[in-house]
């Protein structure tokens, strides 16, 4: 059993980041004393001896032994599941997400659209992090319990970062978009992939920033590419020009896959085999990157097509001088894209209402699942990509891959579990707007109409 306390209204709100954003944040913990978190009877609101005070909103209290704090719906106990609070499965507040960290200099942030961020509830504002109140880095209560059932589980990892057992060898390819990483670490991915059955024959460098690439796998290809269109250009690219010569697996890696991002990012990291293992299974497709952390890698279609960005996204790593340039283009949202693009047409996300999503731009896919599209879409795809290094077509490409390249969800009733099992979704401006967050284990079953309907609801109040 794990019971962990979140200082509520106890708490000055200095510690929190201030003013009103504080007091907004709490509301969903409890009016009064301190958030025991407790898996086994249910969360609960408690005063400083632990005496019971009643049950955090959304739940009610039981009688007898037991759970002492169920979930409810109008008034009556739902099959009597020990109440998760909302503040456990986000920040609290729509729109915002609990970005966890195990680095030692990071602690548990709150992260909200657009940026900016406050810490959990217990955690305090310190030196530019979030601290506990033991003084070590947050790491804080309110972290979504992961893997709590089964539906969560499914909806929300898989089986996009993992697969069965690859039964029988299977030859690959990597294909890379250089800049200016060392590719060593492309030695060792090959050994990894070798051990769980998969024989990489081929690797292709299209090389996009004028630097040789330095320590490729002996006998790589070597290409050269405009520095346009970031890794998306060159996967296209080699779409094109390979169609019809595709090892039957396929991967897409960035020369900074394995060390040039994030730290953040790279703890999300899934290694070569899982994604090898779901590529090669069912779905035909497998992600990079795991999502964050309550987030789902699925996303509900409407949120999705209405993606944009407000500000000019831009990091530390970009490969060309975009000053001249314009980031936003022509296409104000993901579904003013595709109605320009012939690769997708944004009906068909929507028909599918629940639709995957890889971020980070290292996936693997099935020879199968690529030609599923005719070449001339992978064709229009690079040619779309032509503007410019850092565009805003590019962020929006990134969020194709996935839904462009996975077969449907091999259980016809898996759309309905990932829309009802979510809390809520993430509305533009967010950068993951679409994403499916907060999995209820408590949920109640339901068809896709019915629970589009809610998350329809929810967008229109927010």
């Amino acid at each position: 059993m794990r019971i962990a306390y979140l200082v509520a209204l106890l708490l000055p709100s200095g510690c929190h980041g201030a003013g009103k954003a504080s007091k907004a944040l709490l509301k969903q913990f409890c009016d009064r004393g301190l958030l025991a978190a407790d898996d086994r009877r249910g969360d609960a609101c408690v005063n400083k001896a632990g005496k019971f005070k009643g049950c955090p909103p959304g739940c009610a209290a039981t009688r007898g032994g037991g759970a002492r704090c169920v979930h409810a719906d109008g008034g009556r106990w739902r099959g009597r599941v020990p109440c998760v609070a909302r503040a456990r499965t986000a920040c609290a507040r729509d729109g915002w997400w609990l970005e966890q960290s195990d680095e030692d200099r990071r602690g548990d942030v709150c992260r909200k659209p657009g940026g900016g961020w406050e810490c959990p509830a217990d955690c305090a504002k310190r030196n530019g992090t979030c601290l506990g109140g033991d003084d070590r880095m947050c790491r804080s209560a309110a972290r979504p319990p992961r893997g709590a059932c089964a539906a969560c589980a499914e909806a929300w990892d898989a089986p996009l970062t993992a697969g069965p057992k690859i039964a029988r060898r299977v030859d690959a390819e990597f294909v890379v978009s250089h800049c200016g990483y060392d590719l060593a670490w492309l030695g060792d991915a090959i050994t990894e992939l070798s051990e769980c059955g998969v024989d990489v024959r081929r690797t292709t460098v299209y090389s996009k920033c004028g630097r040789p690439p330095s320590s490729a796998p002996n006998g790589s290809i070597l290409e050269t590419l405009p520095n346009v269109g970031r890794c998306d250009h060159a996967y296209a690219t080699h779409m094109v020009r390979r169609y019809d010569r595709l090892e039957p697996l396929v991967f897409f890696l960035k020369d900074s896959s394995r060390h040039g991002s994030r730290a953040d990012y790279r703890r999300l990291g899934v290694a070569m085999c899982d994604t090898a293992r779901a590529a090669a299974g069912p779905v035909g497709f497998g992600c990079g990157r795991r999502p964050y952390v309550d987030g789902s890698a699925y996303h509900w279609a409407p949120a999705l097509l209405a993606y944009t960005l407000t500000e000019v996204h831009s990091h530390a790593w970009d490969q060309a001088d975009t000053a001249t340039r314009d980031y936003f283009g022509p296409f104000p949202t993901l579904g003013a894209l595709l109605e320009e693009t012939p690769v997708l047409h944004a009906n068909e996300l929507e028909r599918r209402a629940v639709v995957p999503v890889c971020y980070g731009g290292t996936f693997a896919a099935r020879r199968g699942s690529v030609r599923r599209r005719a070449r001339g879409a992978y064709a229009a795809l690079a040619a779309g990509r032509t503007r410019g290094d850092n565009i805003l077509e590019g962020s929006m490409v990134e969020r194709l891959w996935a839904a462009l390249l996975a077969p449907r969800h091999p259980d016809p009733r898996a759309r309905a579990r990932h829309l009802c099992a979510a809390a809520r979704h993430l509305a533009r401006p967010h950068s993951y707007a679409g994403m499916l967050v907060g999995c209820d284990c408590s949920a109640p079953p339901g068809d896709v109409r019915n629970c589009a309907t809610r998350h329809a609801a929810w967008r229109r109040r927010t």
